[in-house]
């Protein structure tokens, strides 16, 4: 019998060592998801320029990021 752990798990190695799906959200919160670090600061700072106007960093992002899953 499988666990949601081992899914974790598997999804990690899936998508490689390090990465693995993770949501971010503005003050607003609008929820963005990414399979990489790349992905979901990318979506991040499109969201946060095209929407209110403003520059959020890299490190901002990934402070924010939870881990997750759909």
């Amino acid at each position: 019998m499988r666990t949601a752990g081992a899914r974790s798990v598997d999804k990690a190695i899936y998508l490689g060592v390090g990465e693995m799906h993770k949501h971010w959200a503005c003050a607003m919160g609008h929820m963005v998801h990414g399979d990489s670090d790349d992905e979901l600061i990318r979506k991040a700072q499109e969201h946060m320029k095209k929407e209110h106007g403003m520059d959020i960093s890299r490190e901002e992002v990934l402070k924010a990021a939870k881990a997750g899953e759909h």
